[in-house]
């Protein structure tokens, strides 16, 4: 079976290989949490990546923003606004 010619598989399948990425690693960090010496490494990983969920949201905030006003700027206006 062919999924990468499939137009309604392909539109999410990038979207599902990072998920799913992302949960190797999450269980990788748990098997590796077992030993003893890597346990506060992973701790502080984890803590790093807490943290930076703030950071994210806003990063995401501003860049949807500024992404509307740049698609706001570059349409050209129509005829009947243009005239006033």
């Amino acid at each position: 079976m062919d999924f990468e010619n499939n137009d309604e598989t392909s539109l999410y399948l990038s979207e599902l290989r990072l998920i799913l990425i992302s949960l190797a690693m999450m269980k990788l960090l748990f098997f590796v949490r077992i030993f003893e010496d890597f346990g506060f490494l992973v701790s502080m990983i984890q803590f790093c990546l807490f943290d930076l969920v703030p950071f994210m949201a806003t990063y995401v905030l501003f860049m949807i923003i500024f992404s509307m006003v740049y698609i706001v700027l570059s349409t050209e206006p129509d005829g009947e606004t243009a005239s006033i």
